[in-house]
């Protein structure tokens, strides 16, 4: 109980520090220096191991020497289950899914209640080149039963994964509750124009269209490295993690 209060603390902090304007190098590395802390303290806290990934994800692409060293420190501190969990979600989102799947699932066997592992479990499974779509079901809906309050990003992935499974009237709630997430809405409303086309509703098959075409032109392009830890890159027609709760919401 103390540790994972000491977690909340740490984690509450930093999140105060990232309201802040400044995007410096200095505020990156302290950052990532106090994450270092909190996942000493509080290593299963599911605030801390998702603001972990989050962090290093987002700065793989950061070449500065002392941000990689502090990165590097910080995974390999972190336990295995976490490594594994940033490696996996690192190849997804680069579309390797053989080594993401090989990562995510070692990472689930070390986290087994994680939900934002297992949601990214699922979108591997999903989006392989011979899909396992009952599987990644299965641990979609682990993924959900495992958070308290599931993040819209949880939703989609089950949705989407439903609706390439072909059960539309399924799919729709899970595709509804992800509206709610602006980075999501497109690929949500051009999925239950379709859901609802399938099933006979053409009148809210259309509205979902507009709706659709209507996100599309309010939302800015995605960069590609944001949001990873809930969401990896994904098509229109792939289930997607997360992350980034922005992010993922806790594993």
């Amino acid at each position: 109980m103390l540790s994972q209060a000491l977690g909340d603390a740490i984690v509450a902090y930093v999140s105060f520090i990232e309201k802040s304007p400044s995007d410096t190098i200095v505020e990156k590395l302290r950052v990532l220096r106090m994450l270092d802390v909190a996942i000493q303290i509080a290593p299963n806290n599911p605030r801390v191991v998702t603001m972990v990934a989050d962090h290093v994800l987002n700065s793989l692409n950061d070449d500065n020497a002392e941000i990689t060293s502090v990165r590097q420190a910080l995974i390999e501190g972190s336990p295995l289950g976490i490594s594994h969990f940033i490696h996996g979600t690192s190849s997804l989102m680069k579309g390797d899914q053989e080594q993401a799947e090989l990562h995510l699932e070692q990472a689930a066997k070390q986290m087994p209640k994680s939900g934002a592992i297992l949601n990214n479990l699922a979108v591997a499974l999903a989006m392989k080149s011979e899909p396992d779509f009952e599987r990644a079901l299965q641990v979609s809906n682990a993924a959900i039963d495992q958070v308290r309050a599931p993040t819209p990003h949880f939703y989609e992935t089950r949705g989407q994964i439903l609706f390439r499974m072909g059960r539309f009237r399924d799919a729709i709630s899970d595709l509804e509750r992800s509206l709610v997430e602006p980075s999501l809405a497109n690929k949500a409303h051009q999925m239950l124009a379709d859901c609802y086309e399938k099933v006979g509703d053409l009148e809210l098959a259309q509205g979902h269209r507009m709706a659709a075409k209507s996100a599309g032109e309010e939302s800015p392009k995605p960069l590609e490295s944001s949001n990873q830890a809930s969401q990896a890159k994904k098509q229109p027609d792939e289930p997607g993690a997360s992350e980034k709760e922005s992010k993922s919401e806790s594993p």
